[in-house]
């Protein structure tokens, strides 16, 4: 795991095979078969699905997914932001070319080095210090395959070291993996997809991780941990309608 953190710290994104598998992967599988009870895939995914689906929670927690997040960390980390996504024929986009460089916070507080501010989907959002940001990690666990004709990820190696950096297609790496593999992140890593072309279902849950509280009296909106011996906690509910935006 030494060698992953390096990886990661150099090129600002790591591919992990076969993180879940066998009877864990068919059941994230099922439980992620409907989007709040219903089979209609336009929605395009969920956030905050802890929250919103039965047993996701214990389902992540029973895999290889919490020694993998400790193994990034130096402290004890959480997820603060967490999304399902659903891309399929249905709900079929493309993300340019950007960095993540946004959090969500309970309650917007004027603290030094914060902002600018906005409200999405109900949400206070900032922009924090670089400083929170290069602390944090993404990991993406496919729970489909996603070859290269099916929308995958393409990232920038070693742009999340400099955000002077521009998109550059000649040295982009595209993460085509299986069901059960995750694509590690650094928030500042410069990172788009296209639509696919050949598009099948293709669900990725999308967890954004800390190990540090924030500053000057802010919180994180989302906080839970993946390792079992701690309760999940949320510091504040989602709006009830809050999805990822395409």
């Amino acid at each position: 795991m030494t060698e992953l953190r390096a990886t990661l710290k150099q090129d600002g994104f790591a591919i992990v095979p076969n993180v879940v598998g066998g009877d864990a992967l068919r059941q994230l599988r099922q439980l992620t078969e409907t989007i709040e009870g219903t089979p209609d895939r336009r929605v395009g995914g969920l956030r905050n699905p802890f929250d919103r689906i039965a047993g996701l929670l214990n389902a992540v927690r029973s895999t290889g997914v919490p020694d993998l997040v400790r193994s990034l960390f130096d402290e004890a980390p959480f997820v603060v932001r967490s999304i399902l996504f659903d891309k399929n024929a249905d709900a079929n986009w493309l993300v340019r070319w950007h960095r993540d460089t946004t959090i969500a916070v309970v309650a917007r507080v004027d603290a030094e080095g914060f902002g600018p501010w906005s409200i999405k989907e109900g949400l206070q959002h900032t922009r924090p210090p670089r400083r929170i940001l290069e602390r944090m990690a993404t990991i993406r666990l496919h729970l489909d395959d996603c070859p290269e004709n099916n929308g995958p990820l393409r990232v920038m190696l070693g742009s999340h070291a400099d955000e002077g950096v521009e998109p550059d297609e000649s040295h982009a790496a595209t993460c085509c993996v299986a069901a059960g593999d995750a694509v590690l992140m650094k928030p500042l890593t410069l990172h788009a997809s296209s639509k696919a072309t050949c598009p099948k279902r293709r669900r990725v849950l999308h967890l954004e991780l800390s190990d540090s509280d924030l500053p000057g009296g802010l919180d994180w909106n989302e906080r839970v941990w993946l390792d079992d011996r701690r309760d999940a906690f949320r510091a504040h509910p989602a709006p009830a309608q809050s999805r990822p935006q395409p």
